[in-house]
Parts: structure tokens; C-alpha cells; sequence
């Protein structure tokens, strides 16, 4: 009896270690969009812990599933993804973000977006776009922007301060 016992115990702790693991604020770790994963890879082979969390509320400007990846714990310093089923949506998305990444535009009103607005960032933003997302990064460290330029190209909008 005390044989089946331990068995089952057993079998219990072994499903419970293999269910997806939840992170911070409900996000779940099991698969995210390889977008977002090679993101995050690159930064890592850079010497950056990093921490993913899907945001669940859309966002106001872009149509994007959003994703945020937070770099060494730090809540200051992260870099936000807008994941798309496409690379024209992402694409059609980039074109209503002006060049400097301080305003926004959106030609014809869609339910739930916003059509326009001017944005006071914390510091310089920076739009890059990559593969099927956008990425967003508002910071000005040299060795996050040379790991998101050599992974995305140079950066679509922002930029400058």
C-alpha cells in the first residue's frame, strides 16, 4: 500500500513540474512567437537576463499582440514587442508612427485605437522592425541598441533626441 502511495505522489509532482510555468502577472513562459524568442535570444547571448511577459490589454496605437521582455529584473530598463500574423500588418502598423517616434497616426478611425496623438517619452524612442513585430525600445544604452540594430537593421523610426 505504501508502495502505491509514493507512486502516485510521484506521478503528481511529476505532472505538476511539467506544466507551463507562469511568470509575473499571469504571462505564460510556454511558447512564445519565435519573434519574440529570437529577440530575447540575442539579448541573452549579449549577457541580458531577460524576463518575458505577454501583456494581455491591447495596446492604443498599434494592433499588435504585445509582449514585453524586461532586461536583469530591472522594471526601468525593457523593450516592448507588438507581434503581428504578418510582416505587412507589422509593416502597415510601422507606417503610422512618425519619423522621430514621438507621435502617432492613424488614417481612418478603427474602434479602440486612437487615430492620433504626441507622445513625451522618458527618454529617445526607437522602432525597429522584425520579421512579423515591431520592436520598441525608449532608452538610449549603446549596448541594447547595437543588439537591436544588429538584429533588426537600423531602427524605422526614432532615433534622435
Amino acid at each position: 500500500m505504501r508502495k502505491g502511495w509514493a507512486v502516485l505522489l510521484s506521478a503528481v509532482c511529476l505532472l505538476a513540474a511539467c506544466r507551463p510555468q507562469q511568470e509575473a502577472g499571469g504571462a505564460s513562459s510556454a511558447a512564445p512567437s519565435p519573434d519574440s524568442a529570437a529577440v530575447a535570444a540575442a539579448l541573452e547571448k549579449s549577457g541580458y537576463a531577460v524576463w518575458r511577459e505577454s501583456l494581455p490589454d491591447p495596446g492604443r496605437f498599434l494592433t499588435g499582440e504585445r509582449c514585453r521582455l524586461v532586461l536583469n529584473g530591472d522594471q526601468d530598463v525593457e523593450i516592448f514587442l507588438y507581434l503581428y500574423r504578418t510582416p505587412e500588418e507589422a509593416q502597415a502598423d510601422a507606417g503610422c508612427i512618425s519619423p522621430d517616434g514621438f507621435s502617432f497616426s492613424r488614417p481612418g478611425s478603427q474602434e479602440g485605437l486612437a487615430d492620433g496623438a504626441s507622445i513625451d517619452w522618458v527618454s529617445v524612442p526607437h522602432f525597429y522592425l522584425y520579421n512579423r513585430a515591431i520592436v520598441q525600445y525608449v532608452g538610449t544604452d549603446p549596448q541594447i541598441l547595437s543588439v537591436l540594430e544588429a538584429l533588426c537593421g537600423a531602427p524605422f523610426a526614432g532615433g534622435e533626441a
